[in-house]
């Protein structure tokens, strides 16, 4: 009964989270939040309990943090308890898969998630091209821009996710030999994430291509991969979609470097101003503590007192810099298998949801907490099952034959 509870309650939060999310909150079916699919998990502490850790304690460090904001600034108990959510959601999470995903169901859900990631571009284009009739069935408001996320609930999800596919197809091979069709799949991937609303995975994307053709610099990588670029650009010209692409890519480039200082008005009232808020906060003095947890944004309402969009102004702004510090260590102590050390894949995978802070709540974020902790568990390298041994001997000997003929010439 144990097993098959851990095993119904992990498929239903990745059903809910990575494939209906969007569909149920959109159509109105029921109300739906993210946050949601973490109430079945709570079924699972009885049988696993809780274990302290390294982890524990970064989680109990954030904990205190918030504690200590929320009595300095004289915040309500109630303000306190919604900040907690920051902590709450991602330990559920981290939580679900080191309970269930393990060397024996290790592969099968490897093969799920990649997948999983090659239904989003056809959806993605799909959705491009239907907005204007989908959206008459919503029942609730859906801007375009947002409405380009493929299976997930926001571009937010989308856009890492499928990062932290390419990441592992780049760098990890040995872990994931038996992903077949690797090059198509980092393609389409590629494809996709350009295709959706999310500038930041799209400026890392381009980062983490460019580590990796200084990393593995040969003439036929650069070829390949310029074959591929060439041919993503072409079919992206052919839609029509390049203009609107690099209008867009100028002004996030304009508010990324501060150039469009956008208005302190809009920021001021909760609207969306990222370079506004960045100017504002530059000019103020260091925060150790912020200024209380949930003193601008009530989840609840979903109702923002200044335009604080991610993680990073969030945090430094009501639990200051200690808070921001303690978030980070939370994602830190969840990436490494050591209680310092991380490897170079834990390491990219940290700095690429440390820089998705700028622009998301991460902590917050069921959908992206469940991501980050199941790619990293992918790339762990835990061993597959024994009836695959086997053929993971062959991959080697064929991968060291290739090697050498290559070398040969």
């Amino acid at each position: 009964m144990k097993r098959q509870l851990t095993s119904g309650v992990f498929y239903t939060v990745f059903f809910l989270l990575f494939i209906a999310g969007g569909v149920i909150a959109n159509l109105g079916i029921v109300p739906f939040r993210p946050v949601y699919a973490c109430l079945p998990i709570a079924l699972l502490v009885p049988f696993y309990g809780i274990k302290f850790d390294s982890r524990a304690l970064a989680f109990f460090g954030l904990s205190a943090v918030i504690i200590i904001s929320g009595l300095v600034n004289d915040s309500s108990l109630e303000e306190i308890a919604l900040f907690f959510r920051y902590v709450l959601i991602s330990y559920s999470m981290y939580y679900l898969v080191n309970v269930y995903v393990n060397e024996n169901n290790l592969t099968k859900i490897t093969n799920l998630v990649f997948t999983l990631g090659m239904w989003q571009l056809p959806l993605v284009v799909f959705q491009r091209f239907s907005y204007d009739w989908v959206s008459r069935f919503f029942a609730v408001t859906v801007i375009p821009v947002d409405f380009n996320v493929g299976t997930f609930y926001v571009d937010s999800t989308t856009g890492p996710f499928l990062i932290g596919l390419i990441l592992i197809l780049l760098f990890d091979k040995s872990n994931t030999y038996h992903i077949k069709n690797r090059n198509l799949k980092i393609v389409w991937y590629t494809a996709t994430v350009f295709l959706t609303n999310s500038f930041i995975s799209q400026l890392m994307l381009i980062g983490i291509f460019g580590f990796y053709l200084f990393r593995v610099f040969t003439l036929k990588t650069i070829v390949r991969f310029s074959l591929a670029a060439l041919g993503v650009m072409t079919v992206f010209f052919l839609l029509g979609w390049t203009d609107d692409w690099i209008a867009w890519v100028s002004s996030a480039i304009g508010q990324a470097t501060l150039s469009e200082r956008g208005s302190f008005e809009t920021f001021s009232q909760g609207g969306y101003s990222r370079s506004a808020a960045v100017l504002y906060y530059l000019e103020q003095p260091l925060s150790f503590l912020g200024d209380g947890p949930s003193r601008y944004y009530d989840p609840v309402a979903q109702s923002y007192e200044v335009g604080n969009r991610g993680q990073l102004f969030t945090f430094y702004s009501e639990v200051g810099i200690f808070g921001l510090i303690a978030g980070y260590w939370v994602l830190y102590s969840i990436a490494s298998k050591r209680f310092i050390s991380l490897t170079r894949m834990e390491f990219i995978f940290f700095l690429v949801t440390v820089g998705l802070t700028a622009t998301t709540n991460v902590l917050s974020g069921a959908d992206k907490m469940l991501a980050y902790c199941l790619l990293l568990k992918i790339q762990s390298g835990i061993q597959p099952d024994e009836s695959l041994q086997e053929s993971r001997q062959e991959y080697r000997l064929r991968k060291n034959f290739h090697r050498q003929a290559y070398s040969a010439l």
